[in-house]
Parts: C-alpha cells; sequence; structure tokens
C-alpha cells in the first residue's frame, strides 16, 4: 500500500488527538517499567549504574548511560505505542 498524502486520507482531528494520547501513555508506561527493572539488583551494577554516577539533577545526565538502557529505554519506549497501533 502506497502511502498518500491527500487531505481526504486523513484522520480525524479526534483520531489524531487520541493516538497521541495513547502513543504518550504507553511511552510512559514503558519507560517506568523498564527503568524499574534496570534498578533490579542483578542488572544495575552493569547497565544502570552508569546512569546514576551524575549526583546532581541536570539534563546532560540523561544522556550518560549504557548502550543496552539506550535500546531499553529511549528507543524500545517510543516504539510501543506505534506497534501497539
Amino acid at each position: 500500500m502506497d502511502p498518500t498524502f491527500d487531505l481526504d486520507t486523513l484522520a480525524d482531528s479526534y483520531t489524531l488527538a487520541g493516538t497521541l494520547i495513547f502513543c504518550m501513555m504507553c511511552e510512559d508506561l514503558w519507560f517506568h517499567l523498564s527503568h524499574r527493572l534496570l534498578h533490579n539488583r542483578y542488572i544495575y551494577p552493569y547497565v544502570h549504574k552508569l546512569h546514576h554516577e551524575y549526583i546532581y539533577t541536570v539534563s546532560i545526565a540523561y544522556m550518560h548511560f549504557h548502550p543496552i538502557e539506550f535500546i531499553i529505554g529511549p528507543i524500545l519506549s517510543t516504539a510501543f505505542g506505534i506497534v501497539l497501533l
């Protein structure tokens, strides 16, 4: 199926808003659950501890993490809602 960009084929405003809200909720749920998983005592010292090296809350601390955590956190949490839909 080829993508079309006609105004007639776009979803209405309510469908778009519902889709956006659903994807945001899925992203928050996945991120929360994966963060809890990363605090597991068997995983934390090898993967998530790198993130907690920052003592102060600064924005750059978010991007200071292990590559495995990058896949589990930002990538999969963003894709979770889209895959469900």
